[in-house]
């Protein structure tokens, strides 16, 4: 995590940053466990302290839900999900329900299109989890994750952050 404090003309910038997960360890996330797994992992009472969700029924089923979607469409191999970090540090924290509504913006990039779960861990520093099932319900195209697709989410993130006065970095 980059922590830093800016100083501009007295004030103080927080500053987030972006981590697109499943480039790391892809093979995480191609097997049809990949959307139980990592909805347990995220949505676990012990880390998450608030969760949404968009186009899905509940958290709690969230996983079969996106499965559905997959095989509906016959796309249940590959990548299934894109898993996005955003990540603040912890001396700079905005409050949870800054967190929330944050999520809940960002979420809403891919909400058109793609089933979407956020969730919100307070440790070790305050970050959002958030994962797209990369199968869309209108039409069972694959989200591409191309660079330009990337791009475009970096820049609606910083939009959205900007509003809270915090800086992401790059």
């Amino acid at each position: 995590l980059r922590r830093s404090l800016t100083k501009e003309k007295g004030m103080i910038t927080t500053m987030a940053y972006i981590k697109f997960a499943e480039r790391a360890s892809s093979y995480k996330y191609k097997d049809e466990t990949t959307y139980k797994d990592l909805l347990r992992y995220c949505s676990n009472p012990e880390k998450s302290v608030a969760a949404g969700t968009f186009h899905l029924k509940s958290l709690a089923t969230a996983a079969a839900e996106m499965q559905y979607t997959a095989q509906q469409f016959h796309k249940d191999y590959g990548t299934r999900i894109q898993h996005i970090i955003i990540a603040f540090a912890k001396k700079e924290t905005p409050t949870l329900s800054m967190v929330q509504f944050i999520a809940d913006a960002c979420g809403r990039f891919f909400a058109d299109r793609y089933q979407v779960v956020y969730c919100i861990h307070w440790e070790p520093n305050p970050h959002i989890h958030m994962i797209v099932n990369r199968v869309s319900f209108v039409d069972g195209k694959k989200y591409p994750d191309r660079f330009s697709d990337r791009q475009e989410f970096w820049l609606h993130v910083r939009y959205v952050l900007n509003g809270y006065g915090i800086f992401l970095y790059k």
